[in-house]
């Protein structure tokens, strides 16, 4: 049994899910392979940071102030530097930033390491009408090095935030 968090809004059906939604690995089975067959993506909640994360971009998607995603952000790095003495990801090796996808897709140049971890997250719960689920594919590493982004939606034209962790 693991804790999981879901970092892009989708639908299923009629039920709207937003990113941040906690789901757990044994119970929501179901629930878990429904938002993925609908382009959901969902990430484990080890380590503390991918769940800080996710937590971070709830608030945001749900208009909360960037300083209180900063201070999620940096209370997770702080926490695991108490716990075991050393930060696992320097905070100088977070970065973000903002894109627009042209034809439901778009490389982004940053600065990749073989462990890092990216998430896309949606500006909003719908930001044009051809707005789809989000996706990483082709992570490149290097300074820079790059990845893709990808919309289940080849038409998708919308703003997207990206968050690169180690």
């Amino acid at each position: 049994m693991a804790t999981q968090f879901l970092i892009n809004n989708v639908q299923v059906g009629t039920q709207s899910h937003y990113a941040g939604e906690q789901l757990d690995s044994v119970t929501d089975a179901v629930a878990i392979a429904a938002l993925l067959s609908v382009g959901g993506q969902v990430f484990d909640s080890t380590p503390a940071l991918v769940a800080a994360a996710a937590q971070a971009a709830s608030i945001r998607l749900r208009g909360g102030d960037p300083t209180t995603m900063a201070e999620i952000m940096d209370g997770a790095l702080d926490q695991n530097q108490q716990t075991t003495g050393a930060a696992a990801v320097p905070k100088a090796s977070v970065q973000t930033g903002t894109t627009t996808l042209v034809a439901g897709t778009k490389v982004v140049a940053a600065n990749i390491t073989a462990t890092s971890v990216i998430v896309p997250i949606p500006n909003g719960l719908q930001d044009g009408a051809n707005s789809g689920g989000l996706s990483i594919a082709s992570p490149v590493v290097g300074a820079p090095g790059s990845f893709t982004i990808n919309s289940t939606n080849g038409a998708d034209v919308s703003t997207v935030r990206w968050l690169v962790i180690g």
